[in-house]
């Protein structure tokens, strides 16, 4: 492959900033994607939230786990959620509108052609794309562990009311039962022995270090030394209190907690850091109309490369 520059361009034009060509049409974004990319994610995620769903509404059976005569971990009364799952689900929606308004206060400054809003919007999509993709497997991994590891909940007990829990003798292993209450619904009485790992956990620690992690490195510089620091306080305090309200409701064990949160943040990490290029943009000298489908990104030790097939050979460096 043999990279060439555009005549008259000199090594300076690689690092000039070309705010007009950084925030393409809305046509120009899609092709860029790429068409099959793009309708790929979709039904990426629409069969993890199938599968999601089906799980959660007890369609797709949870394993059901034997439990110990006497075990005090599983004899606390059901307190209800803090933090609905109703709740946790649609905070998701909060980073899109967070991640827009970050890109439209950092590039309120800028003139260009393109109005505001379209040009902060288009950006925002493409990094709440990345962060529904890994998300959306980050979950299905999480509902998976929660199916087949079937561990009970601090409720177990008072939730199921297990037939065989009667008159057995303390201590004694059981691994047949069946569950005697009738005033739960059979979703209720599933999700009892759901407990490892914590989705709640999970779902808020990766919403909370994905974000913090975007603040620090797309948030504009300003003369105010505590507002980003502040807002990331206030995500990291969203991740945490998923985690320990799941423990004083009787949800979830600590380990459960522990666990969930650990994949979270590791999720988070492998979005922002992989995924999202650690919030990098990458720019052109052309301006939008001219740039190609089939542009390439090169990567070395130095600088970030794209190449563009065309027809004419283009060079853009982004130092890290």
């Amino acid at each position: 492959l043999k990279l060439s520059l555009p005549q008259g361009t000199h090594d300076s034009d690689l690092t000039r900033k070309d705010h007009s060509s950084d925030y393409p049409s809305l046509k120009t974004f899609f092709n860029k994607m790429g068409a099959l990319a793009f309708v790929t994610d979709i039904c990426l995620c629409l069969i993890f939230l199938i599968w999601i769903i089906l799980v959660e509404l007890a369609i797709i059976p949870s394993n059901k786990r034997g439990f110990i005569c006497g075990d005090i971990s599983i004899s606390f009364k059901l307190n209800g959620d803090t933090i609905s799952t109703g709740l946790i689900m649609s905070s998701i929606l909060i980073p899109f509108f967070l991640i827009w308004l970050v890109e439209a206060f950092k590039m309120s400054g800028q003139s260009n052609r393109i109005p505001l809003w379209k040009r902060s919007l288009y950006l925002s999509m493409y990094w709440y794309n990345k962060f529904l993709i890994v998300f959306s497997v980050h979950l299905a991994i999480v509902e998976a562990m929660k199916t087949l590891m079937g561990e009970s909940r601090p409720h177990f007990l008072d939730t199921c009311r297990p037939d065989t829990a009667v008159n057995c003798t303390i201590g004694t292993y059981i691994s047949t039962f069946t569950c005697t209450n009738t005033l739960q619904s059979n979703q209720v009485i599933s999700d009892s022995y759901r407990s490892f790992p914590s989705g709640h956990a999970s779902v808020g620690s990766f919403e909370g270090l994905f974000m913090a992690w975007f603040l620090q490195k797309r948030f504009p510089n300003i003369r105010s030394k505590w507002l980003v620091p502040i807002l990331q306080t206030l995500c990291l305090v969203w991740a945490a209190a998923c985690g320990i309200t799941r423990i004083t409701d009787n949800r979830h064990h600590w380990w459960d907690v522990l666990f969930g949160a650990s994949m979270g943040l590791l999720f988070a990490t492998l979005a922002a850091k992989v995924v999202c290029h650690n919030f990098r943009v990458f720019s052109t000298s052309y301006s939008d109309e001219q740039l190609d489908t089939s542009s390439l990104h090169i990567r070395n030790d130095k600088h970030l490369l794209s190449v563009s097939t065309n027809g004419k050979d283009d060079v853009n460096s982004h130092l890290p």
